[in-house]
């Protein structure tokens, strides 16, 4: 056995946050209260959930692969932020504006509706990015 097997052993091993005395805990034994999170497994979790935005994407919506890169980096934000279904159920017409090209449109429906109350001037910055496909 090793120190690890000992550990993984005894604290358990969690994917998701849990309690221990009323104290947050992740992972194997993890103190929220009393560690947070290194900068590295931050950037790690980062990736990680870029990665599944980015494949969640290209997998539902395969069309967006024609996308330039900045223009695809606002639908991969959105998925990250809200998730791919609620991409779909909440943004439809202006998914369907993407698809075809017509990006100001994409653009202002972004804006009409409760996404952009959510996520405040982020949604304007998005919406400028994906009508001039710059870099906001």
């Amino acid at each position: 056995m090793t120190l690890r097997e000992q550990l993984i052993r005894d604290e358990g091993k969690q994917r998701r946050l849990y309690y221990v005395n009323g104290i947050p805990h992740i992972g194997v034994g993890h103190n929220l209260q009393a560690k947070a999170l290194s900068k590295r497994v931050v950037e790690m979790i980062l990736d990680d959930d870029l990665f599944d935005a980015e494949y969640e994407l290209r997998t539902r919506l395969p069309w967006t692969q024609t996308l330039d890169d900045v223009r695809r980096a606002v639908l991969v934000t959105m998925v990250f932020n809200m998730g791919m279904q609620g991409l779909i159920d909440n943004n439809p017409l202006g998914l369907a504006a993407c698809e075809r090209g017509d990006y100001a449109e994409t653009a202002h429906q972004m804006l009409d509706g409760p996404w952009k109350d959510q996520v405040g001037a982020r949604a304007s910055r998005l919406a400028a990015q994906m009508a001039d496909g710059q870099w906001c």
